[in-house]
C-alpha cells in the first residue's frame, strides 16, 4: 500500500494519499512510518492539526504542530483518544522527545482522571432506576406491535 501512497503523492493526489494513510494507521495504531508520512501530507497541504496529531510520536513535529494538536484537543483524555494509542502506553521506536511528550500526556491524562493505560474500566453495578430509560422503546414496540396485529388481522380478514 505504501507504493500507492507513493504513488499518489508524486502525482500531487493528496486526498487518496491520506485516505489509505488512514486505513493503515486504522490497522495499526502503532505504525510509525505511516503516522510519520500522514504527518508529513497533512503539513505539506497546510493542516497543521492534523500535523501535530500524527506527528506526536516523531522527532520531526514542530512544537507549533503540537500545539495546535492540544488546542484543538484540549481535553488530554481527548488527545489519548485522537492519537488511538489507548491501548499502547509506550510504544516501541519512539525517539526520546515523542517518547516524553507521550508520558506527559499519560501523566496529565490520569491526573483528569483517565485510567492508566492497559488497566481495564471500572465496573459499574447496574442501577435499579434505569428501567424507566427503556418505557419510550417499550411504547414504540408496544404501538408498532400493535399496528402489525392490526394489519395482519385486515389482511386475514379480507383473504377469508
Amino acid at each position: 500500500m505504501l507504493t500507492r501512497i507513493a504513488d499518489d503523492l508524486s502525482r500531487g493526489r493528496t486526498y487518496p494519499a491520506l485516505q489509505r494513510l488512514a486505513t493503515l494507521t486504522a490497522l495499526d495504531p502503532t505504525d510509525r512510518e505511516a503516522r510519520a508520512l500522514r504527518a508529513e501530507v497533512n503539513r505539506g497541504i497546510g493542516n497543521v492539526v492534523e500535523a501535530g496529531r500524527w506527528g506526536f510520536l516523531t522527532e520531526q513535529v514542530s512544537l507549533d504542530e503540537v500545539a495546535a494538536f492540544e488546542r484543538a484537543y484540549p481535553s488530554a483524555a481527548k488527545r489519548v483518544q485522537a492519537l488511538r494509542l489507548a491501548p499502547y502506553r509506550n510504544p516501541e521506536g519512539v525517539g526520546p522527545l515523542a517518547r516524553q511528550r507521550l508520558a506527559d500526556l499519560w501523566t496529565y491524562a490520569e491526573h483528569q482522571g483517565l485510567p492508566a493505560a492497559g488497566t481495564p474500566p471500572p465496573e459499574h453495578p447496574p442501577d435499579p432506576d434505569r428501567w424507566w430509560h427503556v418505557l419510550p422503546i417499550l411504547v414504540v414496540l408496544a404501538v408498532v406491535l400493535g399496528l402489525m396485529g392490526i394489519g395482519l388481522v385486515t389482511v386475514l380478514s379480507a383473504i377469508f
